[in-house]
């Protein structure tokens, strides 16, 4: 009588274990259902985007482990480099690059976030960092103009020296971008760069605390002046910090103070210390009594370049719109416009005139000099439906330039 519930605890038993043994299984199941498939696809991706990549293009490393595609032909110099309209891979440029590159260096690249490039990287680490690895944090914000300008020199002077003088071609957005280029890294020569130094020369920074009020007694009195008291006492704090690191020698605190005096002119909003600042990293591009005229150095342990794009990228106004209110566009860059005189049928009326009408601001304004070539029945798509258009004022220049070599070896 006794063996009868013994008998059906473990008939129970065997059947609770069986039915978790089920769910068990079920369980596996549905996890390698969620799990494998997102595997193989990204397994898959990963080799599709090997094997799509064009023979002659390759990936580069801009900084941290971001990669972007570029890819070149032809010999140089020079080296023309097409920058794509917006949300355009280097794809747009296949009727045009292979003809120009008969007769010059040509490259063509993805932006960051396109085609075969990795999206821009934001490094969250407080450190500065190498040269080799600088902090992207205190830099431009992804996505910009400064961004993919800084991108474009890190990919084509820095991690893959292209023959220069380059010769920038750019579509829509792209031609922003190139603008921000010529105009921010003019006269930059990274494959002349020295190791790290120290150089003598000290700027007019050097000199503004010995010009300027002794009111570091008052210190203990800052918080009971009133702002603009406080503003004058701050700006000689951090003035005599930087004549002090003149003085020493000592570059990775020149620029420590350099880049808090910029960030606190920036918050404060003065206008016209800024200016000072921007004159003195980019040199002075009008004549007045006020106007700085020392020579372009500065006493760090980094390239000049190098410090300019940090200081600027501090600057409380979009830094393209900075450069272009306090430095033009060199005399020795030649610009040509090339535009269509249709208007884009997927844009309204008023749209189509005020983009007509900054063209012509921009022409009469910024580019006075400027090469302008009006194409008939031509608008965006001009591109890729007549690449003539490109192709002929690109080679232009590239024979001018060539020819003007070939004078000055004779």
């Amino acid at each position: 009588m006794s063996e009868l519930p013994t008998t059906s605890v473990k008939a129970s038993r065997k059947e609770v274990a069986g039915v978790c043994r089920k769910i068990c299984k079920v369980i596996q199941y549905l996890i390698l259902i969620l799990i494998i498939p997102p595997f193989l696809n990204y397994a898959s991706i990963q080799k599709e985007v090997r094997e799509l990549i064009p023979e002659k293009g390759s990936l580069y490393d801009v900084g941290w482990g971001q990669k972007m595609f570029k890819l070149c032909e032809g010999q140089g110099p020079p080296t023309v480099i097409f920058e794509s309209p917006g949300g355009m891979t280097s794809d747009v440029w296949s009727l045009i690059y292979p003809q120009v590159a008969k007769i010059a260096r040509v490259c063509v690249y993805d932006r960051a976030g396109l085609g075969f490039s990795e999206r821009p990287l934001t490094n969250a680490t407080e450190a500065d960092g190498t040269d080799a690895k600088s902090n992207y944090k205190n830099k431009w914000f992804p996505f910009t103009v400064e961004r993919m300008a800084d991108d474009l020199y890190q990919l084509m002077t820095v991690n893959s020296q292209e023959p220069q003088p380059f010769i920038l071609v750019g579509a829509e957005l792209g031609a922003l971008v190139s603008q921000f280029y010529a105009q921010m890294f003019e006269g930059s020569d990274h494959h002349s760069c020295t190791p790290p130094v120290l150089v003598d020369k000290p700027g007019p920074l050097a000199s503004l605390a010995s010009s300027s009020n002794r009111l570091g007694m008052q210190g203990g009195r800052i918080f009971s002046v009133d702002q603009s008291l406080q503003q004058v006492t701050t700006i000689n704090h951090l003035e005599s910090q930087m004549a002090a690191s003149l003085s020493l020698q000592s570059g990775s605190e020149y620029k420590f103070w350099l880049q808090t005096y910029v960030r606190y002119l920036a918050k404060e909003g003065l206008e016209t210390k800024i200016r000072e600042v921007c004159d003195d990293l980019l040199g002075p591009v009008y004549k007045s009594k006020g106007s700085s005229s020392w020579d372009s150095y500065i006493l760090v342990s980094h390239s000049y370049i190098k410090v300019k794009i940090d200081i600027l990228s501090i600057l409380p106004y979009k830094c393209s719109l900075t450069l272009r209110m306090i430095k033009s566009l060199p005399d020795n860059i030649s610009v040509t416009v090339i535009n269509g005189n249709y208007y884009d049928e997927q844009m309204p009326s008023y749209l189509n005139k005020a983009w007509a009408k900054s063209e012509q601001t921009l022409l009469t304004k910024h580019y006075p000099k400027a090469n302008h070539i009006v194409i008939n029945g031509a608008d965006k798509h001009m591109l890729y439906r007549n690449p003539r258009a490109v192709i002929d004022p690109v080679s232009r220049i590239i024979r001018q330039y060539k020819n003007r070599m070939k004078t000055k070896q004779q």
